[in-house]
């Protein structure tokens, strides 16, 4: 298995994973953060997996904002919008 496939797999069981406490499924909003810097150098399964995840990300945008909701604002975040997984409020609405 590759190293970003394995990063795609942590990064899929922190962001979906709503028995855990929020702090770790804030990790995987860090983990895409650098997937994305990665990206080009990700062959083209690894692009699709990681594609594949963030549609889940955005399918459950309210439930992920939900959880995240106690620990973390996304109304202030001062992540780029080019990040929207930072801005999953928005997301959502």
């Amino acid at each position: 298995m590759s190293r970003y496939m394995k990063e795609i797999q942590i990064y899929e069981e922190d962001i979906f994973d709503f028995e855990v406490s929020p702090f770790e499924m804030h990790h995987g909003l860090f983990l895409r953060s650098e997937l994305e810097k990665h990206w080009e150098k990700m062959d083209s399964n690894e692009q699709l997996q990681l594609l594949s995840a963030d549609l889940k990300v955005i399918k459950n945008a309210d439930k992920i904002v939900n959880h995240l909701r106690e620990i973390y604002d996304f109304s202030s975040s001062n992540k780029p919008e080019s990040e929207w997984w930072w801005h999953l409020d928005k997301v959502s609405n």
